[in-house]
């Protein structure tokens, strides 16, 4: 099962702020010291794999297998994305995951067509939805964006990648994974200017 999570740091401010020394690491709290939103993204990501195997966030013990992220109880990998206020959390036992999100009113880069190039994106689609998908496999594979090419492993991912229309309010907010991969199939989807490219990579784990 692969969980999908978006929040914002608004709500994260309003829910954990006050308690976010008592929920990050004394490491953490170091690190993050002179990144906000960073930190709040610390704090959600705490938040959400405590949520998903029963244990408070301060609880939640971080690790590395196989030179990917991941929670260490019951090795729950996990991947995360920030944009502007929004920040994206996928989590799954049985999958390396990469996400990406970019919200779909960002001003595309003038030299978009070498990029395209540089990297083989489809020209055909919009240019957002390729470079967070290219965003998603670099994070999944552990490597750069520029180092993503020479991999031939990168071929085999699997992808969802859709623009996802805004609720007006929302705080706490899943994903159904199965309506995104529905989404990605529908390829005359376009960008909405409420909307957020969400990309994501997935690849069954390796034992």
């Amino acid at each position: 099962m692969i969980e999908l999570i978006l929040t914002t740091t608004a709500f994260l401010q309003r829910q954990y702020g006050l308690n976010k020394n008592d929920i990050l690491t004394e490491q953490e709290l170091q690190v993050y010291n002179q990144r906000p939103v960073s930190s709040l993204a610390r704090v959600g990501l705490r938040v959400a794999l405590g949520k998903r195997i029963g244990v408070p966030p301060a609880e939640v013990q971080l690790t590395t297998l196989n030179a990917k992220p991941c929670e260490a109880k019951q090795q729950i990998y996990f991947s995360q994305s920030h944009s502007r206020s929004l920040i994206a959390y996928a989590l799954s036992k049985e999958y390396d995951l990469g996400v990406d999100i970019e919200y779909s009113d960002r001003e595309i880069p003038s030299q978009q067509n070498s990029i395209r190039n540089r990297f083989t994106l489809n020209h055909r689609n919009p240019f957002l939805q390729e470079w967070t998908c290219l965003e998603a496999k670099a994070k999944l594979q552990g490597v750069s964006v520029f180092a993503l090419a020479k991999l031939q492993s990168a071929k085999d991912v699997s992808m969802v990648s859709f623009c996802y229309e805004l609720p007006a309010t929302f705080t706490w907010h899943h994903v159904d994974f199965q309506s995104a991969k529905r989404a990605t199939k529908d390829t005359a989807r376009d960008s909405t200017s409420n909307g957020l490219w969400l990309a994501l990579a997935y690849q069954a784990k390796k034992n």
